[in-house]
């Protein structure tokens, strides 16, 4: 699952936009969940945790919507599979 969890986040990354000189200095979190169908596409995206900037948390939201549709979970028995996913803004600067 590591290696499916890589290529999820990498295909959100790179979907993420982030207006300029929305980032304050310190670190902000906010915490996207999706469930994940077989199939890849990713239904039920909200946000778990806001960083507390709206901006940061809807340029999150947008991107994993963005980046569905993910590979197939195939390998997994169940239909699909629940993910949080991180967003640190210091990842970003």
């Amino acid at each position: 699952m590591r290696d499916y969890y890589a290529v999820v986040w990498s295909r959100i990354k790179g979907a993420l936009a982030i207006p300029q000189g929305i980032l304050t200095r310190a670190n902000i979190v906010a915490v996207v969940h999706a469930r994940i169908l077989r199939d890849g596409i990713a239904v039920n995206v909200g946000l778990e945790k806001s960083s507390g900037n709206r901006y940061f948390d809807e340029s999150a939201l947008r991107s994993v919507k963005k980046a569905s549709l993910f590979p197939s979970t195939g390998a997994v028995r169940e239909d699909s599979i629940e993910v949080g996913i991180r967003f640190h803004s210091s990842e970003f600067r």
